[in-house]
């Protein structure tokens, strides 16, 4: 996307220049759009992925807000190549900003039904978190639901003897 801002900001006006930045473009837009939502969904806590999606959302549209505002005011103000310009100088920040953060590793949501209190919680707790492959443990006494974070070594044999005991 960077790439395509920047060819963009060149002022060079042939059709083929600006069809080669526009496909760029959405090819980069393309693959942010589809990867963002599933990045967030799997680094979320467990039992709050409905959450963080609401969150990813309300920024996502705040965000073409702002981005609209902004080239708005700068290309009134200036002029489409400054706007295109610094839009190619934010994805080269948010580039140096993305290589800082590590890698998530691949985990899997899972939804298991269970009968416990309020006062058991810690003690199951702790035992799914001793099962191999739980990464993280969410329980809700008022629904009996236990929500799991885990990763490929997940034992869900394990896990249900905790819930059955």
């Amino acid at each position: 996307m960077g790439g395509a801002f920047l060819a963009l900001s060149l002022e060079d006006n042939s059709w083929w220049w600006v069809t080669a930045a526009v496909v760029l473009f959405f090819t980069g837009f393309n693959y942010l759009e589809a990867n963002f939502p599933a990045l967030v969904s799997s680094i979320a806590p467990a039992g709050q992925k409905g959450t963080a999606m609401g969150l990813y959302a309300s920024f996502q549209f705040f965000g073409a807000f702002l981005g609209g505002v902004i080239s708005g005011l700068v290309t009134d103000i200036w002029s489409q190549e400054l706007a295109y310009g610094i839009g190619a100088a934010s994805t080269l920040v948010w580039l140096f900003i993305i290589f800082g953060v590590k890698e998530v590793s691949r985990v899997k949501r899972v939804m298991m039904h269970g009968q416990f209190n309020n006062t058991d919680i810690d003690a199951i707790e702790g035992q799914l978190m001793s099962v191999p492959g739980v990464l993280e443990v969410t329980l809700s006494s008022e629904s009996n639901a236990v929500y799991l974070k885990v990763n490929r070594d997940f034992d869900a044999v394990k896990a249900k003897d905790v819930l059955t005991v």
